[in-house]
């Protein structure tokens, strides 16, 4: 797994063993940041169930200002801050363990996000917790880009929020969720 393009463009990130993360890959990664791409730069990033944080690394590579990497999982935290400290990104970033499917109390004292990427783990029912949970914040007026599982339908977006996009890659679906029509 490596970054696509920008200021950090090649450098290998450090992966996870086993099966317990799913990471994005490079292919479904530059995808999505081909349609999005131009809007990255000068941007805050949130990044929920991080990960490996490749999604968050991409963005400040290519000229986001800031990211924030939340995720609950220990070995995932562990490679978050691994990646940063490979391309040297810890004055531009913060990480947060917290469960994103339980509520976001951990945003209040941070600034709003202009992009959020969310990758929760698949068929685990936590696409609409996490939802749920970020139009609950007071500034919530972000693009928010959802990778899931095919079966994992957005029926019933949460109110305020509305699907702008969606795109099929294999069995993943991205879809592209706005406050705005």
């Amino acid at each position: 797994m490596r970054v696509i393009a920008g200021h950090y463009r090649g450098t290998r990130l450090y992966t996870p063993s086993g099966v317990a993360i799913r990471p994005t890959s490079d292919r479904l990664r530059e995808s999505i940041f081909n349609i999005i791409g131009p809007r990255i730069r000068g941007k805050r990033i949130l990044d929920l169930f991080a990960g490996t944080g490749a999604m968050g690394i991409e963005a400040l590579s290519r000229g986001a200002t800031h990211a924030i990497f939340i995720d609950n999982n220990a070995q995932s935290l562990d490679l978050i801050h691994r990646n940063i400290e490979k391309v040297s990104a810890h004055e531009r970033t913060t990480v947060i363990a917290w469960d994103a499917a339980y509520d976001l109390a951990c945003l209040q004292d941070h600034a709003a996000s202009d992009i959020i990427f969310m990758d929760p783990p698949y068929h685990q029912g936590l696409i609409h917790k996490a939802l749920q949970n970020l139009v609950a914040l007071p500034s919530c007026n972000s693009t928010i880009v959802l990778e899931h599982a095919a079966q994992d339908a957005l029926n019933d977006l949460p109110i305020g929020l509305f699907l702008k996009d969606q795109r099929r890659y294999g069995k993943t679906l991205v879809s592209f969720l706005s406050d705005m029509l």
